[in-house]
């Protein structure tokens, strides 16, 4: 009784010591828990906000990147701006330095001066024989700007300044250096200045030798981006294109003849195109007015002046040629009372002009080496339509980039100049026929 009496009490006591053990051990508290869970937020928080910190971080960069290149761009841009200075305005760019009277030789400074249709730089100036030719300068001026010419022959001028046409044409008399003003200006500012003969060379020859400013020139002007040549006679040339039918008198026929205010040069105008014009009164393919064919005389860099043959080697390719052939060949070979005495067109004649037809063609072409449109002109009065299209159609044609068109003028009012030829109105008129076949066919 006494041992189960002290295995009981043993037994109270062992559980008396195993709650006190519990009870002393420290409970886990809401407090902690909640610690911890804030601890795990907070690090899973810190996970992402680095993440986040990272993500973000990146476009930062490239923002930055991108803002030190603009940066750098805008830095270069306006450094090239500054290196190139804006082109000068004319009439209104005004020079920083004083204008002294100032001397230029046109032979001395080729740089200066842009020749424009066959010009050509010789001993004493630049030669300018040629309807149309001429040249262009630019530069600050003020007061009056004189040029010394020599012609053979009295001559008339065109001038444009700033591109605008000058309202009157200039005058050289024959003669010696002769210093003809060819404008005149205020204040000190930059201008542009192209003078152009209205004169043929079957009148008379032309070169321009010096220019007396008070001012500076610079560099000369860019060439065009196109460029045009015409080959013909009296109706390229300008012939009585500003004279009235009744004016007929030979010896006055440069007063009434305009190279500026011809077909071609309207076309080569309204095409923002440099043109060359290689005409002359009264010559034939094969024959007219003159003893030799047309090559015989523009193969020439001048023929008034002697053989020196023109040199295609370095001269700048046309994008187009445009041919206005034949009249004085029907005149001199299809008239029983002609001057050469062919009377009616004999099976020869023909055949040698067609022949000539087609060794212009081949002379332009291998000349140039290029195999440009070519443009035949015609008048269905006259200029022997039928010879020509049987060369265009032999050789090829509209495939082989070689066209036709009818040129009409006769008995149309207000279309009639000086020596029963076309008037400026009729020139107009022809200027945009052509025009028309360059845009249908896609010339340039």
């Amino acid at each position: 009784m006494k041992k189960r009496l002290l295995t009981i009490v043993s037994l109270i006591l062992c559980l008396a010591c195993l709650f006190v053990f519990t009870a002393c051990e420290p409970p886990v508290s809401e407090k902690q828990t909640d610690t911890d869970t804030e601890s795990e937020s907070a690090t899973d928080t810190e996970s992402e906000s680095e993440s986040e910190s990272e993500t973000e971080s990146e476009p930062k960069k490239e923002t930055e990147t991108e803002t030190e290149t603009e940066t750098e761009t805008e830095t270069e841009t306006e450094t090239e701006t500054e290196t190139e200075p804006a082109a000068p305005i004319p009439g209104v760019t005004e020079s920083e330095e004083p204008l002294v009277a100032t001397l230029y030789n046109l032979a001395e400074k080729p740089e200066l001066f842009r020749s424009i249709g066959r010009s050509k730089q010789i001993t004493d100036g630049i030669l300018c024989d040629h309807s149309a030719s001429g040249i262009e300068f630019q530069g600050y001026f003020t007061g009056d700007v004189t040029m010394a010419i020599t012609t053979s022959y009295e001559t008339y001028y065109t001038v444009y300044i700033d591109g605008v046409r000058s309202e009157t044409r200039v005058h050289a008399p024959a003669g010696t250096n002769k210093a003809i003003k060819i404008a005149t200006f205020e204040g000190n500012y930059f201008h542009t200045i192209k003078i152009l003969k209205q004169s043929e060379i079957g009148w008379t020859t032309s070169t321009l030798k010096e220019l007396n400013v008070t001012g500076y020139l610079v560099d000369a002007p860019e060439d065009r981006k196109l460029y045009f040549e015409f080959y013909g006679d009296s109706l390229t040339s300008g012939f009585g294109n500003i004279g009235s039918p009744y004016a007929n008198s030979p010896h006055d026929e440069p007063k009434y003849q305009d190279a500026t205010q011809t077909y071609g040069f309207l076309l080569s105008e309204m095409a923002n195109a440099d043109c060359s014009i290689l005409a002359m009164s009264g010559v034939g393919l094969a024959e007219g007015y003159y003893d030799n064919p047309f090559l015989d005389y523009f193969s020439k860099y001048s023929h008034k002046r002697g053989n020196e043959k023109f040199d295609f080697e370095g001269a700048r390719v046309p994008d187009a040629v445009f041919i206005h052939l034949g009249a004085n060949d029907e005149s001199c070979g299809d008239n029983p009372n002609n001057i050469r005495g062919y009377g009616e067109n004999t099976g020869s004649f023909k055949e040698n002009f067609k022949a000539k037809a087609k060794e212009l063609i081949k002379y332009i072409r291998e000349g140039y080496n290029a195999d440009m449109p070519i443009v035949w002109a015609y008048d269905p009065w006259e200029g022997l339509p039928n010879y020509i299209e049987e060369v265009i159609e032999e050789l090829g044609g509209d495939s082989a980039r070689l066209y036709m068109i009818e040129l009409e003028w006769h008995g149309i009012s207000g279309y009639t100049g000086a020596g029963t030829h076309p008037s400026v109105a009729a020139h107009k008129a022809h200027c945009y026929q052509l025009a028309e076949l360059v845009l249908e066919k896609d010339i340039v």
